[in-house]
């Protein structure tokens, strides 16, 4: 068993890399739009704040989860 840690940390410290850049690129998406619309009937419905709220509290539990997981796989 204790000659699959090494990798068991790395795919911890993998996936915890993964959730962090996956938490601040939503949190960079949702403070600023990146789509570009040239026929009005296109654009998507702006969301409202519950919704813009929610999805950067989902952003934040991921990039703080991200974190935890990588400086947990130095401890295994």
């Amino acid at each position: 068993m204790m000659k699959y840690m090494p990798f068991f940390s790395f795919l911890m410290s993998f996936a915890g890399l993964l959730l962090l850049f996956s938490g601040v690129m939503r949190l960079i998406a949702i403070r600023k739009e990146f789509a570009m619309y040239f026929d009005k009937r296109d654009q998507l419905p702006p969301d409202t704040k519950a919704q813009r709220k929610r999805k950067i509290i989902i952003s934040w539990i991921l990039a703080v989860s991200g974190i935890i997981l990588f400086i947990l796989s130095y401890f295994i």
